[in-house]
């Protein structure tokens, strides 16, 4: 769906975007043995990691525009979050000490809420067509 939605608004990935984040992961290892024993680990050829580096570029290049990444977090959601982790029984340190921790989780929790309203926004608006039906 988000491919199909990149296209429809006519998200473009060129190839030096893919590159470079090829190079950058690869530059992550020793050595290209190294790099290449993680691709087969992954069943992944260079060209299905490559596949793989546009497909992630280009979703996230489609809900950039899309997403509010200036979302807020309040000192009272970090108390229940903490709390919540507290009643857990969770080994975790002072308030201060994990707070930033925690703004970081309720931040990303807020932003994979978006992408779930996208997300359903998109299967609402989706025509899907049973392969059957191609046949």
């Amino acid at each position: 769906l988000f491919m199909q939605a990149a296209a429809k608004e006519n998200v473009v990935i060129t190839n030096e975007q893919v590159q470079s984040e090829y190079d950058r992961t690869f530059g992550q290892f020793e050595t290209a043995i190294e790099f290449q024993a993680a691709l087969t680990e992954n069943n992944l050829t260079s060209e299905q990691f490559r596949n793989n580096i546009l497909t992630q570029l280009t979703i996230q290049q489609y809900l950039e525009p899309h997403i509010d990444q200036n979302v807020t977090v309040n000192d009272e959601e970090v108390q229940e979050l903490y709390d919540q982790y507290k009643q857990q029984g969770s080994n975790i340190p002072a308030l201060e000490e994990a707070k930033a921790q925690l703004v970081e989780q309720i931040r990303q929790q807020k932003i994979n809420l978006q992408i779930s309203t996208i997300i359903d926004s998109l299967k609402e608006s989706a025509e899907i067509v049973r392969s059957e039906d191609l046949i």
